[in-house]
């Protein structure tokens, strides 16, 4: 979707000119969550494999944007690409994807700090994720396999990361630097 939508200037701007004519219009009005009326007027986000997050930003603006794109694919003129149109099923699966992959965006947010030690909250953080996967497999069991596959790769770090002298240090910064006492 996100490749049709985008791959010309000319697919952008009419996606721009759907939402800009949508929110006009009042089109929105009982299509979006949370008794919104109007949608956001912005792009859709490609992913990126060197950027941290950006298949959670994709797929959270395909969410986010979705009545809109849907309306989109459907006109006439995008005949070619309708067939892409997701329906009920597909975005419920796209939201349970979200929720998998929003665990480690969350997650690794503290971690991309510019101010803070970072080495000594990995550990700790992967931690958390594990947790928190560990809780969605049992409750999006669609996903459970790939959610574990996740988990063992997590693992393999976690064990890795816990058998450095580094790590030991860093630790013990961590308590010296984020300690209650020392505030």
């Amino acid at each position: 979707i996100v490749s049709a939508c985008c791959v010309s200037g000319q697919h952008r701007r009419h996606l721009q000119a759907v939402i800009q004519e949508g929110n006009e219009n009042g089109y929105w009005i009982g299509k979006l969550p949370d008794r919104k009326s109007t949608l956001p007027t912005l792009q859709l986000l490609c992913d990126c494999t060197t950027r941290w997050s950006s298949t959670f930003n994709m797929v959270d603006r395909v969410l986010m944007l979705n009545p809109a794109i849907q309306s989109f694919l459907l006109e006439m003129q995008n005949a070619d690409i309708s067939d892409l149109s997701m329906d009920a099923k597909d975005i419920d699966v796209l939201r349970d994807i979200h929720q998998v992959i929003e665990v480690p965006h969350i997650a690794h947010q503290p971690l991309s700090s510019e101010r803070t030690p970072t080495l000594s909250m990995a550990l700790p953080a992967y931690e958390v994720l594990t947790r928190q996967w560990t809780q969605l497999q049992s409750t999006i069991w669609e996903l459970s396999h790939y959610i574990e596959v996740g988990l063992d790769k997590l693992n393999q770090y976690i064990n890795e990361g816990r058998k450095t002298r580094i790590y030991a240090l860093s630790m013990g910064m961590f308590q010296i630097f984020y300690s209650p006492c020392h505030h």
